[in-house]
């Protein structure tokens, strides 16, 4: 993947050659040829300019808690947003967060100051950024629906400030791109402990969820079903690859218990065929795979 050599007139944060499966739920997974996180939009854009003008393929991380890296890890700059991206500011009922905030802060801080809409979404892990990329959700509120504005950067570095109906939100899914910085809530009056409530039951519901190495649910529920009851009837509870198993208490985690994620993407291809062979359905993957061959998960129908 060797593609030039840093100099010391390079962005001071850049750096070759970084493992990224420590920054990941996985905790497993090859390398970044560069890795840099920018703690404000000047550097950001320096990053931007550097990527640019070498024609490297560009990546956000957030707390990789929905990526998979593949043991050969990624080419091109991955970038993870620094403390400049973790502001918090409120006007009436409109809340402007930056993308590395962490959604159990974004939580906190609507409860605190008694505004409503986001307490569902208690106990989801990852920051802001990855939720508005996928448009996380639970317990049937989606932060889509909660977003006035979101603020990206392209790789070109133009700054963009996208309407909601321009993110393309839909389940588990946006066609957002470039580098997410920031985004502007409407959120709705409420009172703190009623939210505090809420925000509680939501978390007490996230616990019957498996723990360890995981990055949650693997696939999107299809239309009108469930992936997890799809996985199950299938027989695929307890099935494994390698170091890669089907969580025994809900099939649609997958737990890694070796230092390989391509063992992961390897269970996530059996299970997806598994599926399609007994119910004809073709599950879509909800976590991101980084590095793969294309064909990896592919199914012949």
């Amino acid at each position: 993947m060797e593609r030039c050599t840093l100099t010391a007139t390079d962005v001071g944060s850049l750096r070759k050659r970084v493992p990224l499966g420590p920054l990941t739920s996985y905790r497993c997974g090859g390398e970044a040829e560069y890795f840099a996180r920018p703690e404000d939009a000047a550097e950001l854009a320096e990053l931007l300019r550097f990527a640019a003008e070498r024609s490297l393929p560009l990546r956000v991380l957030g707390r990789g808690t929905n990526v998979l890296v593949s043991d050969a890890g990624v080419e091109g700059l991955v970038l993870s947003l620094g403390e400049g991206f973790r502001r918090i500011e409120r006007d009436g009922r409109l809340v402007r967060a930056g993308a590395a905030v962490s959604m159990g802060m974004l939580v906190r801080f609507a409860v605190t100051n008694g505004l409503g809409g986001l307490a569902p979404l208690a106990g989801i892990p990852g920051t802001l950024g990855g939720a508005l990329v996928g448009n996380a959700g639970s317990g049937g509120a989606e932060i889509g629906a909660l977003v006035e504005s979101v603020t990206v950067v392209t790789p070109e570095g133009a700054v963009r400030e996208l309407s909601a109906a321009e993110c393309g939100f839909g389940y588990r899914r946006s066609s957002l791109s470039g580098v997410v910085v920031s985004a502007l809530l409407r959120l709705r009056p409420s009172d703190a402990e009623t939210e505090a409530a809420s925000a509680r039951a939501a978390v007490l519901d996230r616990r019957r969820f498996p723990r360890g190495r995981t990055a949650g649910s693997v696939f999107k529920n299809p239309p009108g079903c469930s992936a997890a009851a799809l996985l199950d009837a299938a027989g695929l509870k307890g099935a494994s690859v390698g170091g890669a198993v089907v969580s025994g208490r809900h099939a649609n985690f997958i737990i890694c218990r070796s230092e390989s994620a391509d063992d992961v993407a390897r269970l996530m291809a059996a299970c997806r065929r598994a599926v399609f062979e007994r119910f004809g359905v073709l599950l879509e993957p909800e976590i991101r795979l980084w590095g793969f061959p294309p064909d990896i998960l592919e199914v012949k129908t």
